[in-house]
């Protein structure tokens, strides 16, 4: 135990290795004789102890203090001894120390120990000293020992300590290389990395304060960022160091030797293609040579290829010979680092011997020494020597056409001018170039062209090229404008001679229906409406046939006209102002000034703004050539919202009335509308209908209401058929709709119903119906008797058709003794026009004379179908059959006389009995 050395008269500093210490404290007189004093290292380990003091008088207090070493390495830390009352009972009063009586008297409430920490650092080295990964594996986990070597000796008991302070580990990664000692033996046959291979990164590692340590040894790791390149190259290798930040408190050392120190060698995964970048030529015999070259077919990279190669190239015969014909070559080609393409001559023979084409190949080979990460592809090529000894003349033929815009393209033709047998002797392209004449491009009269190639071919003896012809649909000031078409040599082996390099082509526009057909133009609308405060009033004449716009220029001129309105008083009024169509306009407009005179006036004034020719290439035709421009005045009463409707909505009407007329009437102003407006008028089938023609439709008509109309009216025809309606009460609707008008205006009432009452029609009146007359008399040997059914009701026949159903009814006359032949739902049809209608019952002669010599049948009618109101008021007719004519029937008499003499004695007559047979 050793005494504190003291700093200051508040303040102790304590080594953290000394275990305990004591500290002295003046306590100041005091009647009370205990107090209590605190001693606290941390909240969670307090230490009290009680002291008496002497009253009156300052007292030393020696306090004993613990220090604990507790091996962690840490900043300074210190704590405060200070002086607490304690309450004693039997006590008077309690002790206060006073901070500001204590510095006074040079004495303190509190003293401050801080211990100074003496524990070893820790030490840091690297897990592993060598890595190897692949380019394109991404990030490489490095990993440090941290290590405490006092853990080691500590008691078994201590297996836990804290970290409770702050500071870092740096790890610098570069491309400078190790000393030359330190470089493994087996990495020095790799290059170092540069630093596109790989990231540079200073890597701090954070010791954090309260890191609950278990273990002597700690592990930290970070991520090595590795880059794939795409460039092929040697393995590589990047070199790590450890170094500890310059901070007077890091409690961190380096292991020296290889353990402060790491690689990572990159091996590269990236190939290549090397090629030919031409693999076929067509040259003529004086070209001189020819130039093969082989690349990289990746030059966009900067260093696809980071060490030096060679390739090699040759010349193989074909039907071209060497030496005669060409110069063979046999070469390597030696690439630099980071170069890409290599070149190489080949000597064409211009020999002047007529022959034909000729070729001879060449070919790119792999040396020895070549990468076999590096492909070679394409490997071979070909060259076509074409013989030079002839000229070929080459031009425009024709060198005018004609064309039209409808049209859309012309086509020019190229020839060969006395091609030889066989066509061109050799390949060889045309380049073409429009050029304006009074035809333009920027007009676009046709789509230039430039730059376009044309290509001859071996055999050929023309070609065609074409030039797109727009349709502006304008008719041009010159309808035969014109541009060139010009063509010049752009490859092939001499001689090649253009001699008819231009071509012109004449556009007729003469044709086109914007230069042909007439103009029509008008005013856009045929009322505008304005108010007085608007100021101006824009009208615009718009050209309605061409979409596009005028197809040519033309002017025509505005002239306003009094209405209701005066010019002066209600507008400013113009005379033949100009309105100039340019080709494409489809709107020109003036402007007119509407007075706002704050006048009360009719609330809708109206003026006229007229249209006529001016000048322009006919024909011109002005279709709205008027227009009415109504003022309406906001401020008046005048122009409040309107209602309107029908007025009544139902009507009923007849047939032979002929027509009905509806009323519609303004409701919101009973002294009538306060500006005029018009309403739209369609019909709409009902039970009543257009398809039956029971009335005459109404579609779009107009009902026009002025200023002041209470009522207007329109009329729809009822048509007269002549015939009685299944209902006698059919109807069909009417419809209105705003169709032009200032709002506010509200349609309240927009349907009326019409009915058509057809039974006051004579054709719809009762009809009775029967047999007249009612009972017939007929004999067995008549064959048959005829029934009448008449129409009572109406002498002149029945006002419509209908039908009745027949069935007879036995008597004393029956079917069963075969007396009469039966009916049984025989139809008679009565047609309009109709008074009676017969039908016939068959009767039967038996050749018996019948017990009752008049018996009787009946026949019996109904109706079967017809419009009501029809009554059958005679339904049965009585048929007698008299059958005392009949020869088996008739009169017997019986003659008695005088033997002797002969004179009648007795004659005796039966005429009452049936003949039964003689007597």
């Amino acid at each position: 135990m050793r005494t504190a050395e003291r700093e200051h008269p508040m303040v102790f500093r304590l080594q953290e290795a000394s275990t305990n210490a004591t500290v002295e404290t003046l306590i100041p007189a005091s009647p009370v004789f205990d107090a209590t004093f605190g001693l606290r290292a941390n909240p969670d380990d307090p230490i009290e102890e009680a002291r008496d003091l002497v009253p009156g008088t300052l007292t030393v207090v020696p306090l004993l203090t613990a220090i604990r070493n507790d091996f962690i390495p840490e900043d300074l830390e210190c704590y405060t001894i200070r002086i607490f009352p304690v309450d004693v009972p039997g006590r008077r009063e309690l002790f206060e120390c006073n901070e500001d009586a204590a510095m006074a008297n040079n004495y303190f409430c509190k003293h401050t120990i801080c211990i100074v920490d003496d524990d070893e650092p820790f030490e840091v080295a690297f897990v592993r000293t060598m890595y190897t990964v692949d380019e394109s594996a991404g990030p490489v986990l490095v990993c440090v020992n941290l290590t405490r070597p006092e853990i080691d000796i500590l008691d078994e008991t201590v297996n836990v300590f804290v970290i409770d302070f702050l500071t870092s580990m740096y790890i610098p990664v570069g491309d400078v290389p190790f000393a030359t000692p330190d470089i493994p033996d087996f990495l020095s046959r790799y290059p170092m990395a540069e630093r596109s291979d790989f990231q540079q990164q200073t890597v701090a590692v954070n010791l954090i304060d309260d890191i609950l340590i278990s273990e002597p040894m700690r592990i930290v790791c970070y991520n090595q960022t590795i880059y794939d390149d795409l460039r092929l190259e040697a393995n590589e290798y990047a070199g790590l160091t450890l170094g500890v930040e310059d901070n007077p408190q890091t409690t961190v050392t380096l292991v020296k030797e290889f353990f402060d120190q790491a690689s990572i060698l990159i091996v590269d995964n990236d190939r290549a293609v090397v090629g030919l970048e031409m693999t076929f030529f067509s040259v003529m015999e004086a070209v001189g040579y020819v130039e093969f070259c082989a690349s990289v077919s990746f030059p966009e990279i900067t260093c696809p290829i980071d060490f030096p190669f060679e390739v090699g190239l040759l010349t193989a015969d074909g039907t071209a010979v060497e030496t005669m014909d060409y110069g063979a070559i046999d070469v390597i080609l030696m690439f630099d680092t980071c170069e890409t393409r290599k070149c190489v001559n080949v000597t064409i023979t211009d020999d002047l011997v007529d022959e034909p084409l000729e070729f001879f190949t060449y070919t790119l080979t792999r040396t020895p020494s070549l990468d076999p990460r590096i492909e070679l592809n394409p490997t071979n090529g070909r060259v076509e020597i074409i013989d030079n000894d002839v000229n070929i003349n080459v031009g425009y033929d024709p060198i005018s056409y004609v064309a039209s815009e409808g049209q859309g393209s012309v086509e020019l033709t190229i020839v060969i001018f006395d091609p030889p047998v066989g066509g061109a002797p050799r390949p060889f392209t045309l380049v073409i170039n429009t050029q304006d004449g009074t035809a333009s491009a920027l007009d676009n009269d046709y789509n230039a062209v430039s730059g376009e190639i044309v290509q001859f071919n071996v055999g050929d003896t023309f070609q065609t090229h074409r030039i797109i012809i727009n349709h502006d649909m304008m008719c041009e000031n010159d309808p035969n404008e014109f541009f060139f078409s010009n063509i010049a040599l752009d490859s092939g082996v001499q001689p090649i001679f253009v001699i008819q390099p231009q071509a012109t082509v004449t556009i007729n526009d003469d044709a086109e229906p914007e230069c042909r057909l007439p103009i029509e133009v008008g005013y856009e609308f045929s009322v505008y409406t304005t108010t007085e405060g608007i100021g101006v009033e824009t009208l615009c004449a718009v050209v309605m046939n061409f979409p596009g716009g005028s197809p040519r220029p033309f002017t025509i001129n505005a002239t306003t006209e009094d209405g209701s309105a005066v010019s002066g008083d209600d507008y400013v009024g113009v005379v033949d102002v100009p309105l100039m169509f340019q080709v494409g306009d489809d709107r020109v407009c003036h402007d007119v000034v509407i007075i706002d005179d704050d006048d009360c006036e009719t609330p809708f004034e109206d003026f006229f703004s007229n249209l006529e020719y001016g000048s322009g290439d006919m024909p011109i035709i002005i279709t709205r050539d008027r227009t009415r421009v109504i003022i309406n005045d906001t401020a008046e009463p005048e122009c409040e919202p309107i209602t309107v409707g029908y007025n009544p909505a139902t009507y009923m009407t007849t047939e032979t009335s002929g027509s009905v007329t509806l009323t519609v009437r303004v409701f919101s102003h009973p002294g009538g509308a306060p500006r005029p407006f018009t309403l739209v008028v369609n019909t709409q089938d009902g039970t009543a209908t257009v398809a039956d023609d029971d009335y005459v439709p109404v579609d779009g008509e107009i009902i026009q209401f002025n200023a002041g109309d209470v009522t207007q009216t329109h009329t729809i025809t009822i048509n007269d058929d002549d015939e009685c309606e299944k209902d006698p009460n059919e109807n069909f609707f009417s419809n209105i709709a705003l169709d032009s008008g200032i709002p506010d205006i509200t349609v309240t009432v927009p349907q009326a119903t019409v009915t058509i009452d057809d039974t006051a029609e004579p054709e719809c009146a009762p009809i009775t119906v029967g047999y007249d007359p009612a009972t017939y008399m007929t004999t067995e040997s008549d064959g048959s008797v005829t029934l009448t059914v008449r129409v009572f009701s109406h002498p002149g026949g029945a006002p419509r058709p209908f039908t009745l159903v027949v069935n007879t009814q036995d008597g004393t006359a029956t079917v069963a003794d075969d007396d009469y032949v039966p009916v049984d739902g025989e139809i008679i049809q009565f047609n309009a026009g109709d008074v009676t209608q017969t039908h016939t019952i068959t009767i039967n002669d038996d050749d018996e004379c019948e017990n009752d010599p008049n018996e009787n049948f009946f026949s019996n009618i109904a109706l079967d179908s017809g419009i009501p109101d029809i009554t059958v008021t005679v339904p049965r007719a009585t048929v007698t059959i008299d059958d005392t004519s009949e020869p088996e029937c008739g009169q017997t008499s019986v003659f008695v006389n005088d033997t002797l003499t002969g004179d009648p004695l007795l004659t005796v007559s039966d005429l009452d009995q049936p003949h039964r047979g003689a007597w």
